[in-house]
């Protein structure tokens, strides 16, 4: 995978790009937006990470930019200390997530490797799958979540180009997210706090949290489920893990400036911004999320347009 990283501070800079490059990735590195949108231009990165706040194109604009460009590269903006406002308008303008500096390889080298996992399992779509107008299937995964992203790719595989270009990165990054919640907080009974503490600790503290739990039986034995369907109007995928569930009116909002650090309910505000329904049912051991199909009259959210209130939500 090829890794662009803009900043216009060069210790940041350098720190970026030799830490990522020290996982195995070809990374390119620019000092600013416009050299920045040069190497894209030339080079065609599949992952962005980019500070905001740089001279001559700020990496909003450097954004904007890209997405004029291309829908399906994954951008991360950097932000510092009191910074939301830039965030939140980054995800508004189509930004994949946001990092928050100062920064630790524990934190960065996660995220590299989600985002590496979704570009390694991108194909091309099958043709003859816009045939089918309407379908329906249940897959069901263990616990490995170097498994997740191939899965994901298996079900937007199945929604052939309903759709549009421009979204379907949105969606396949919130299944990713709400996938892994599923199996880490849910099967795997992984708090908040302890995920925060294996990556605090080590490089490789969150694969040894994932061990040690998978080496429990009981929690080794459960299993994630997934309910498809697809019509004429919407896309609907059925989430649901074997955990006792979680009192999903409690997350706080990752905007928050205590919380832009913390992965605390990151994956549930990426997906609100790429569905159009976020629903959790139960004991919220399960989530249904919604993709309204655009010949049906549906939603073009997901396209770096404002973003909308959260939805709303049942526990029913």
């Amino acid at each position: 995978m090829k890794i662009l990283v803009v900043d216009d501070e060069p210790f940041l800079r350098e720190f970026l790009a030799e830490s990522i490059r020290s996982q195995g990735y070809e990374v390119l590195a620019a000092c600013d937006g416009c050299e920045g949108l040069e190497l894209f231009d030339a080079q065609a990165p599949e992952l962005v990470f980019s500070d905001i706040r740089m001279p001559r194109m700020d990496g909003l604009d450097f954004l904007s930019a890209i997405r004029d460009r291309n829908r399906e590269t994954i951008v991360v903006l950097v932000t510092g200390f009191g910074n939301e406002e830039f965030a939140l308008e980054a995800l508004r303008r189509g930004a994949n997530d946001f990092l928050r500096r100062p920064f630790t390889q524990q934190a960065l080298f996660p995220l590299v490797e989600k985002y590496a996992g979704i570009v390694a399992t991108r194909s091309r779509l099958q043709e003859t799958l816009n045939l089918i107008v309407r379908r329906s299937f249940v897959m069901s995964l263990d616990n490995h979540m170097e498994r997740v992203p191939v899965v994901v790719q298996r079900l937007m595989l199945e929604t052939g180009e309903a759709i549009p270009a421009d979204q379907r990165l949105g969606i396949r990054i919130g299944l990713v997210e709400l996938i892994a919640n599923a199996i880490e907080h849910g099967n795997l009974e992984i708090t908040y706090e302890e995920k925060m503490a294996a990556m605090n600790a080590s490089l490789d503290g969150i694969q040894n949290l994932h061990h040690q739990r998978l080496a429990q039986p009981r929690l080794a034995a459960r299993r994630v489920t997934i309910d498809f369907s697809m019509d004429s109007e919407a896309c609907t995928w059925t989430i649901t893990d074997e955990g006792a569930g979680f009192d999903w009116t409690i997350l706080p909002s990752p905007l928050d400036p205590e919380n832009l650090e913390h992965p605390n309910g990151r994956g549930i505000f990426l997906a609100r911004l790429h569905f159009d329904n976020v629903d959790f049912l139960g004991s919220g051991n399960q989530v249904r999320v919604r993709k309204l199909l655009p010949r049906a009259g549906g939603s073009t959210n997901g396209g770096g347009v404002p973003v909308p209130p959260p939805p709303a939500t049942s526990a029913s």
